[in-house]
This record gives structure tokens, C-alpha cells and sequence, in this order.
């Protein structure tokens, strides 16, 4: 695949308003992290990271 094919394939990404990412796993917080470069990059705009636990999101109603 040539970077062309690869430009056209691609599609925006929306700007993100919060990253979410598991409280005690530490790839969760790297990957949560590198996400918040990737939208200082992409949007040139600060997007706070916050930790939930898995109880959190069964709980959810």
C-alpha cells in the first residue's frame, strides 16, 4: 500500500472529551497517555485522562 492508499482510507477522528482507562493496570494508564499526546497532536487540545474501575461500569445504569 502506497501513503496515498493510506489517505484515502482514512477518516476523521472526533475530538475526544475525556480518555478513560482502568485504575490499576499500568498499560491502561501508558495507553491512556500515549492517547492524550495523540489529541495534543491531532486537536492541539488538552484531554483530561480519568481512571474508572471495572466495578464502576457494571454498577452504571
Amino acid at each position: 500500500m502506497t501513503s496515498t492508499t493510506l489517505r484515502r482510507m482514512t477518516i476523521p477522528l472526533p475530538r475526544p472529551d475525556v480518555i478513560l482507562t482502568h485504575e490499576s493496570d499500568l498499560d491502561g494508564l501508558l495507553a491512556g497517555v500515549l492517547l492524550q499526546r495523540l489529541a495534543r497532536h491531532l486537536f492541539n487540545a488538552d484531554v483530561r485522562l480519568e481512571a474508572y474501575h471495572y466495578n464502576f461500569w457494571k454498577q452504571r445504569d
